[in-house]
């Protein structure tokens, strides 16, 4: 999912009771290679609600547009 739509998405996982487990960042280069960074991990699935998970993907996603990462045009969003 492109960068821009993230939040929204983590957002309308967890209205519709989806729980958020982690997140990835995603590039593609000219040549069609990827790279893949894991960013977040909320922890023991078993042990996470949803808000807890929201909360954790979009801090993660704040901090990774602070940390001069905006070449990872991509997020993977891992849910439950």
């Amino acid at each position: 999912m492109a960068r821009s739509w993230a939040r929204r998405a983590i957002d309308a996982l967890a209205g519709a009771g989806f729980v958020v487990l982690g997140t990835d960042l995603r590039k593609y280069d000219a040549e069609g290679g990827v790279s893949e960074a894991p960013w977040s991990d909320v922890g023991s699935a078993a042990l996470v609600d949803v808000e807890t998970g929201r909360q954790a993907a979009s801090e993660a996603l704040s901090r990774a547009d602070q940390g001069g990462l905006d070449d990872y045009d991509w997020v993977v969003i891992t849910w439950r």
